[in-house]
């Protein structure tokens, strides 16, 4: 299992990506140009590239999994780290269930470092109504 700081850093890589676009729909082509560079502050294993490519491929479908279960909020509303955040814990969650409990963790956790006050209320309710 990869440690929180790691997931950390998987984030603040999205976050770069997403200050670049506007969108996290193309970050699979991104990664794999990227996972060589010292430009980036980590470099990306193979498994966190095809990992991120395949969290690429699916983030339009995250996204609306994501407003769907947005009440008196619009994605519009979500600031990009919390975006970003949900998204791929979100992504985590589908495809690793059993594991659920330690991703709303972490993913509490990094919003409880970098987003506002009370976001990680909102990142905790989101995900945990996550089909189990």
């Amino acid at each position: 299992m990869k440690d929180k700081i790691r997931y950390r850093a998987l984030i603040k890589f999205m976050y770069e990506y997403w200050q670049k676009t506007g969108d996290l729909t193309d970050l699979g082509d991104f990664v794999f140009l990227s996972s060589n560079s010292t430009a980036h502050l980590i470099t990306l294993t193979k498994v966190e590239c095809e990992e991120l490519s395949k969290f690429s491929e699916e983030y339009s479908q995250i996204k609306e999994k994501i407003i769907s279960l947005l009440i008196n909020w619009t994605w519009e509303r979500v600031g990009v780290l919390e975006k970003i955040i949900l998204s791929y814990f979100t992504f985590k969650i589908i495809h690793d269930k059993k594991n659920k409990p330690l991703y709303v963790d972490i993913a509490v956790k990094i919003s409880k470092n970098y987003c506002k006050e009370d976001t990680f209320r909102i990142i905790n309710g989101i995900l945990d109504k996550i089909e189990k």
